[in-house]
């Protein structure tokens, strides 16, 4: 069931200015981007679920963490760090934000090896820029065994999360995270859960609910694009009586040209619309994706599946695809994820009620 961290109160002041009389415009620019956990750890789980035997548990697992480490995070935060210094949006939602641990069991894997959320802030810092972690969501969480039990046992546990970043000074309430009710069971002890973070913010005269969020795959062996459809309409019924105009940015898997699954025709019905779509009607505005676990290879972008979604009174000022020019890979070869990123601009009217 959904989980709330923090609920804060609205000082009436600051409601009554959001909700009053005024019909001033302001600029708001938020950018989504999956950060790409590091390896396929999908491959592992459906050797689980599917009685797999234990030598090919252990090498499948090795190879993900292998993949995990080559893909050096570290150095990718350099790259998405310059990507957010460059556009300076008001709001990030992030996605895949992937903490890796290890121990000599599920249990006991605490030692940080991996810690996506830190190492991005720390690059943003270095950049001159604060940035703080206004909502997290804890989603799917497991291990993956690298040595067979008893002989020196070991451990890699990944925990699955969605974060919200805000720039410094920027007022905000009511942070809170959840999960889904629609969930991927592979085994009973197996379950791979999807989740959002939500916040409200406050900017000059009015307010605005901002959700990031990443749902089901799209698979349709197993049909995992069902869960995403009741993923979406969860979202959807959250959503439906908020009287703030409501931002919802993401990776929706989904994709914006309507042959994949039903979620972004979800939201559209829901009323949000699609500045991409507004502004750049005969561009596909492709953001997935990389095929490449090791990510070295140059992708062949085919689907919009990050999205940006507004609901409310705005006007699409800009949009920018991020993370798909050759030019942005680090300095060893890497691209900065498996995903293109979005960065939208647009013009907020809050007109009282």
């Amino acid at each position: 069931m959904p989980r709330s961290h923090i609920r804060l109160t609205i000082p009436a002041l600051l409601l009554a200015a959001a909700c009053g009389g005024g019909t001033d415009s302001v600029k708001v620019t938020v950018m989504t981007r999956n950060l790409y956990l590091g390896g396929p750890i999908e491959l592992v789980l459906a050797d689980m679920a599917g009685g797999a035997p234990p030598a090919q548990v252990l090498a499948d697992a090795n190879a993900v963490w292998q993949i995990a480490q080559a893909t050096n995070f570290p150095e990718r935060a350099k790259a998405i760090a310059a990507e957010i210094a460059a556009h300076k949006p008001d709001v990030v939602g992030l996605q895949e934000v992937a903490l890796w641990r290890s121990g000599t069991s599920l249990a006991t894997a605490t030692k940080v090896e991996y810690d996506f959320l830190a190492l991005l802030l720390g690059e943003l810092k270095a950049l001159g820029l604060t940035y703080d972690a206004a909502s997290v969501s804890q989603n799917f969480d497991g291990g993956l065994p690298l040595t067979a039990p008893p002989a020196n046992p070991f451990f890699i546990r990944y925990t699955d999360r969605d974060v919200i970043l805000t720039r410094q000074n920027l007022t905000y309430f009511n942070a809170r995270s959840g999960n889904y009710a629609a969930r991927f069971t592979l085994t009973p002890d197996i379950v791979v859960v999807r989740g959002w973070a939500a916040i409200d913010v406050y900017r000059e005269g009015g307010m605005f609910t901002l959700i990031d969020t990443h749902l089901e795959v799209e698979s349709r062996n197993p049909p995992l694009y069902l869960l995403q459809a009741e993923q979406a309409a969860e979202l959807t019924r959250m959503v439906s009586n908020n009287p703030l105009p409501v931002v919802v940015l993401g990776d929706l898997n989904s994709d914006a040209n309507l042959t994949t699954t039903p979620s972004y025709s979800l939201l559209r019905d829901a009323g949000f619309a699609d500045p991409w779509a507004a502004l750049y009607p005969t561009d596909p505005g492709y953001t997935c994706c990389n095929d490449d676990p090791t990510i070295r290879a140059d992708p062949t972008f085919k689907t919009r599946i990050d999205h940006t979604l507004f609901r409310g009174t705005f006007k699409p000022r800009a949009a920018t695809i991020v993370g798909r020019d050759p030019a942005e890979k680090t300095p060893s070869g890497l691209w900065p994820s498996d995903h293109a990123g979005m960065v939208t601009s647009v013009d907020f009217q809050f007109v009282g009620g």
